[in-house]
């Protein structure tokens, strides 16, 4: 209730065992930082990442702390940016599948609960991959290009989430 005091209690009918999850045996194993690779969340059935972190207390018990974000919270805060009036963000993982793009929420929804990895080429934005062809070729972070007769202008940005992933933002 509003003073914290005990209400009821409820248990749940499944097997849910949150340290056979990605995110809890990486956090574990690494006894660090660590992120997911987008997934379907077990209880929601929505696609998101998991951030969590290992940690031991002075007792010496051990455990992981955990926070999901969800694609549209992911999404709704990149359309908030201010890039333009007709510019777009994606965000890549280290192997350039998308883990988000401005103004394609529903169109990712779909695609991950279908695929494991969704590609820029599955966003149907040519001047995206355009640019990400660019990018690999060149390895500028900003650069002007042409596609179908228009010029863009792209700039990447790394993002260092842990040591050994960072995603890219376009």
């Amino acid at each position: 209730d509003e003073n914290f005091n005990f209400i009821a209690s409820q248990q749940s009918s499944n097997n849910y065992d949150p340290r056979l999850r990605p995110w809890y045996k990486g956090a574990f194993m690494n006894k660090s930082l660590f992120w997911t690779d987008v997934y379907i969340f077990a209880t929601e059935k929505l696609p998101g990442v998991t951030t969590s972190f290992y940690f031991e207390d002075k007792l010496g018990r051990k455990g992981v702390f955990a926070v999901d974000i969800l694609l549209d919270n992911l999404v709704s805060f990149i359309v908030k940016q201010n890039i333009g009036y007709e510019g777009n963000i994606v965000v890549m993982d280290n192997e350039l599948n998308v883990v988000a793009a401005s103004g394609q929420l529903n169109e990712l929804k779909k695609l991950f609960l279908t695929k494991n990895e969704v590609k820029v080429q599955d966003l149907n934005k040519g001047f995206i991959s355009a640019a990400i062809d660019v990018f690999i070729t060149e390895k500028k972070s900003r650069f002007k290009f042409d596609y179908d007769k228009e010029s863009y202008v792209a700039y990447f940005k790394a993002l260092k989430l842990t040591l050994d992933k960072k995603w890219k933002i376009l």
